[in-house]
């Protein structure tokens, strides 16, 4: 087999892997104190992975001076993180990585309450599209849709929004008076998009927590294969 040959069966297996929605990349945790927001140093970070029916312990790490452990982790799956760490309460949370970096709050010992600290234990959120490259025509109707999917169960919620500016065109949901959460989306016909970029920014404000903002970039391309 020639080297060009070769070379175009690597290109397309990384592509048609990306697209399956298997992609590892590494996720950095910042650890820090909810009472000072300083960062904790040592603190034990094990991280599970679900297999079948159970989570399973598949390595672990210990806080560097700034407080961060970095993970090798599949984008989107799923997984918890017990934290431990000496004059903090443990915590246990459940996550499924769609950013790249998180920071997770622990309560000193003296702190105690039965309300959550940080803002990983008063929501769960999503956007999608998951995957990074995405077609100019995803249905019938030549539209592709944008949502943030927000949860919090205990009602913690004061806004959320999802928006972007396009082609010079402001796109944008808020979703206000909904503690409990629900889904901001919108959709753009990007028929006529093939080949460039698209960046979607996300808003979300939780009770007694600084805005939370991210922004996520897409790619639209016709990637056909065969």
């Amino acid at each position: 087999m020639s080297t060009q040959k070769i070379l175009f069966t690597i290109i397309i297996f990384m592509l048609i892997s990306g697209c399956s929605g298997l992609i590892s990349e590494i996720v950095t945790f910042r650890i820090r104190d909810s009472a000072t927001e300083k960062n904790i140093e040592n603190a034990d970070v094990f991280l599970m992975q679900k297999r079948e029916d159970s989570f399973v312990n598949i390595t672990s790490q210990k806080t560097d001076s700034l407080g961060i452990v970095g993970f090798k982790m599949i984008k989107g799956g799923d997984y918890k993180l017990l934290i431990k760490a000496d004059k903090y309460d443990t915590k246990e949370i459940s996550i499924r990585p769609y950013e790249t970096k998180y920071d997770i709050y622990l309560s000193p010992l003296t702190l105690k309450s039965s309300e959550p600290h940080d803002l990983f234990s008063k929501i769960n959120y999503e956007l999608t599209p998951h995957n990074g490259v995405i077609p100019p025509l995803t249905n019938e109707n030549f539209s592709t849709c944008f949502s943030l999917n927000v949860i919090s169960e205990r009602g913690y919620i004061e806004f959320f929004s999802i928006n972007s500016f396009f082609d010079n065109t402001i796109y944008v949901s808020n979703i206000t008076n909904s503690s409990k959460g629900g889904v901001a989306h919108f959709c753009i016909n990007l028929s006529e998009y093939d080949g460039y970029n698209i960046t979607i920014d996300y808003y979300i404000k939780v009770v007694e927590e600084d805005l939370l903002h991210n922004q996520r970039q897409y790619f639209i391309s016709k990637l056909e294969f065969g």
